[in-house]
């Protein structure tokens, strides 16, 4: 009896999560940006996402000699977008055979909407967990293009989440000098 009252409670603590995230997807309206072949090449606006790599939510993680672009906009034209790696392990095992020269899984992160925006670098192992990535302020986009390859060995996982922000202006500073004696008499210190 007491065996299958744990059981149950198991249960019923396995169906609540699963209920609870069913809800919450559905409530906030989360879109799941699936990095596979099948969405090489594309762009998505979303404020509110959830990066994860081909191999799915819950899967074994992608696999191997996998070669994908895909580039995350926000939705909001003022916005930018910003990708938390709340997972990133990629394999280091290397197929080139050689030493010198390693050929691991990696990520290469674009500052824009193309892998002709400013590269912002190259990632492989664990270098990406608990980071967040944000364009640059040279970056009139908000994008960020994400390229990632794996070789024929190993495999790993990543996912992020994305959401959006609005960057601060940089002020621009600006005086007249109306009333003096002589036109821009007057100092300023550093300091005043």
């Amino acid at each position: 009896s007491f065996r299958l009252n744990i059981v149950i409670m198991t249960r019923l603590h396995n169906f609540l999560i699963f209920a609870f995230s069913i809800i919450s997807f559905t409530i906030f309206g989360q879109t799941t940006i699936n990095f596979s072949a099948g969405n090489n090449g594309q762009t998505v606006s979303t404020c509110s996402g959830f990066l994860i790599d081909s191999g799915g939510q819950g899967g074994n993680g992608y696999g191997n000699n996998e070669n994908t672009v895909l580039t995350i906009c926000p939705d909001n034209a003022e916005d930018i977008v910003n990708i938390h790696f709340t997972s990133f392990n990629l394999s280091n095992q290397s197929d080139s055979g050689n030493p010198q020269v390693p050929n691991v899984d990696y990520m290469d992160i674009y500052d824009g909407n193309t892998v002709d925006g400013t590269h912002m670098g190259t990632y492989s192992g664990t270098q990406l967990f608990n980071v967040v990535i944000q364009p640059t302020e040279l970056n009139p986009t908000g994008c960020i293009t994400l390229r990632f390859r794996s070789n024929s060995v190993g495999t790993g996982s990543f996912g992020a989440s994305v959401t959006c922000s609005t960057p601060c202006v940089n002020p621009i500073a600006s005086a007249e000098i109306v009333g003096a004696p002589v036109y821009d008499s007057i100092a300023i210190c550093v300091g005043d």
